[in-house]
C-alpha cells in the first residue's frame, strides 16, 4: 500500500539567510536537458528547469532570468522568498553557524552522528551525501530529475553537483 503525505515545503539558508534553490531534468528519449541555478522565487525548481528545456535552445539558465523565462513561457508561480521558511531550517543555519560548519540538511536531524562538515575538511569527508533524485521508467522511456536546496550556511551564489547536467 502506498501511502501519500501532504507535500513538505522549505529549503536550507545560505550563510546570509537567503534561499537558493536549483534543479535539473533529462530526457532520455531524445537527450533534451534543462536546469535552473540559483532561484530564489521559483515555488517549483524542477518546473524551471522544463521551462529552460522545452522553450530555450539552451540547457541552463540561472536566477532571475530563470524565473523570467518560467513565468513568461508556463505561467509558474513565484513566490517570496518567505515561503521557503521553516523554523527548523532557520534553527539548522544557526547551530551551523554555532560550529562555523557548512552541512548537509538531514544532518542536523540526527544528533547522535557526527554532524558538522568543519569547511577545511569539506572535500575530504568520506560521509557525504548526495541530493535524492527520481528515474522514471515509462514503456521504454526514460527520465530522471533532480532539485536541491543546497547545504545549510552555504555560500550565497554555490551551486551543487546535483542540478549540473552530467555531474551529479
Amino acid at each position: 500500500m502506498l501511502l501519500l503525505r501532504q507535500p513538505g515545503k522549505g529549503a536550507v539558508l545560505t550563510a546570509d539567510s537567503t534561499f537558493e534553490l536549483e534543479a535539473s531534468l533529462m530526457n532520455g528519449d531524445n537527450l533534451a536537458c534543462g536546469a535552473a541555478l540559483s532561484l530564489k522565487r521559483a515555488k517549483n525548481p524542477i518546473s524551471v528547469a522544463r521551462a529552460v528545456m522545452e522553450n530555450t535552445e539552451h540547457f541552463c539558465l540561472v536566477g532571475e532570468e530563470a524565473e523570467e523565462l518560467a513565468v513568461r513561457s508556463r505561467n509558474l508561480e513565484m513566490v517570496e522568498q518567505e515561503y521557503f521558511y521553516t523554523k527548523r531550517r532557520h534553527d539548522q543555519l544557526l547551530q551551523s553557524k554555532e560550529t562555523d560548519s557548512i552541512v548537509n540538511d538531514h544532518d542536523l536531524e540526527q544528533p547522535q552522528k557526527e554532524i558538522a562538515i568543519a569547511k577545511n575538511d569539506f572535500i575530504q569527508n568520506e560521509n557525504k551525501f548526495g541530493t535524492v533524485g527520481c528515474v522514471c521508467w515509462y514503456k521504454g522511456h526514460v527520465a530522471a530529475a533532480t532539485s536541491t536546496g543546497g547545504m545549510t550556511n552555504k555560500m550565497p551564489g554555490r551551486v551543487g553537483d546535483s542540478a549540473l547536467i552530467g555531474c551529479g
